[in-house]
């Protein structure tokens, strides 16, 4: 028990007690740095997304998303740019300019031939692949739908032999807040849309929902298919990557969705992830085969060339190319764009990787040569 000593004035406490309050006071302060580390990531993620966007208050109507769009293109028009870095590096291929607003997605198609670009001026661009040594980049450019939309638009040809894009339909507006992430599944039986809350929706190519998923990652940050079609894998706000299979009958109509598998190890926030061409062993139980060290600082990005050579990794205005056999680090090029990099992206002959600037506005397109040395000791050894 706790006693007072009247002729020394000293307050005897017990050494349990001691222990206790000591122990309290330590997890207090470990709970509140883990509190204000989980605020900063999700903050990072926010303004990832959000740094031209008024956030809206908790709980409020579907009225604010449909002005989002607007709001965008009124800070776009109005914002000072900055130019990309000039560079002499011997790794880059070219540089792509024509969007007038935040470059903030890239994707190559699937035959190879083009890369499609998606900006805040409202405007998705079509690169020619065969063109990027050109000094005379091309591109096709389509307004984009309200906030929370999926387009769709065919590319056709007028009857003098010139590119025609049209407007084909809309899906209906089922996601509630941004979203983060859509693909066609590579067998074109589905599709997948991903938003920034946890909702993951399966739609078939009509637009109808056959699934809709509640993550359960407080908030989606990444989304893919993997290569086969066959599943579906979301990151988020935990330390868990969740995949779902994507079941067909043999006569091509849809089956069901069920939960595959989880892939743990991590002990954060799961940024970003990526499949390997070869999805052969997506089958098996799942394990990890390799842990590595990489730059980080804040949002980040990771991106596994298509022939399982080459892993890049971008953080802040960096990026990292790695050997994929022995996560050595090979390459780093520093200042790839004016401002934080928004996405990375391999062709599919893993020959070229390209990177969106943001803020520059730009398209950078680089060599990997990292995945040539990993071929040559592939070739020797």
């Amino acid at each position: 028990m706790a006693g007072y000593d009247a002729e020394t004035g000293i307050l005897h406490v017990p050494i349990v007690i001691f222990t206790a309050v000591i122990g309290i006071i330590i997890t207090i302060v470990c709970i509140y740095k883990q509190k204000s580390k989980e605020r900063l990531e999700r903050q990072s993620y926010d303004k990832l997304f959000d740094s031209h966007e008024e956030k809206s208050s908790q709980g409020g109507g579907g009225d604010s998303n449909t002005t989002v769009p607007k709001k965008r293109a009124k800070l776009a028009s109005n914002k000072k740019f900055p130019s990309p870095p000039a560079s002499t590096h011997p790794l880059l291929l070219t540089t792509l300019k024509g969007h007038t607003g935040e470059v903030i997605d890239i994707d190559f198609s699937i035959n190879a031939k083009y890369l499609a670009s998606t900006s805040e001026d409202r405007s998705v661009r079509l690169w020619s692949v065969k063109e990027f040594k050109t000094k005379d980049h091309r591109a096709f450019i389509v307004s984009l739908g309200q906030a929370n939309t999926i387009r769709v638009f065919k590319i056709g040809k007028k009857n003098d032999g010139s590119s025609e894009i049209t407007h084909a339909y809309d899906f209906p507006v089922k996601h509630k807040n941004e979203i983060i992430a859509l693909n066609i599944a590579p067998t074109g039986k589905y599709i997948m849309s991903c938003s920034k809350d946890t909702t993951l929706i399966i739609w078939n190519l009509k637009g109808d929902i056959l699934y809709q998923i509640d993550t359960l990652q407080v908030m989606n940050t990444c989304a893919a298919i993997s290569p086969c079609g066959k599943f579906v894998a979301t990151s988020g706000f935990v330390s868990d990557v969740k995949l779902w299979e994507v079941e067909f009958t043999k006569s091509d109509e849809y089956s069901k969705v069920s939960r595959a598998m989880e892939l743990k190890g991590h002990k954060a926030a799961v940024y970003t992830f990526n499949f390997s061409d070869d999805a052969s062993k997506l089958d098996q139980d799942p394990r990890c085969i390799m842990t590595g060290s990489c730059y980080t600082t804040g949002f980040s990005f990771i991106a596994l060339s298509p022939d399982a050579r080459t892993v890049a990794v971008a953080s802040g205005t960096r990026i990292d190319f790695f050997f994929a056999y022995d996560a050595k680090l090979d390459e780093t090029i520093k200042d790839v764009h004016a401002e934080m990099l928004m996405a990375i992206k391999w062709h599919p002959s893993s020959k070229y990787l390209a990177s969106a600037g943001g803020n520059d506005r730009s398209v950078r397109i680089w060599h990997n040569v990292t995945g040539l040395k990993a071929t040559i000791i592939d070739l020797t050894n």
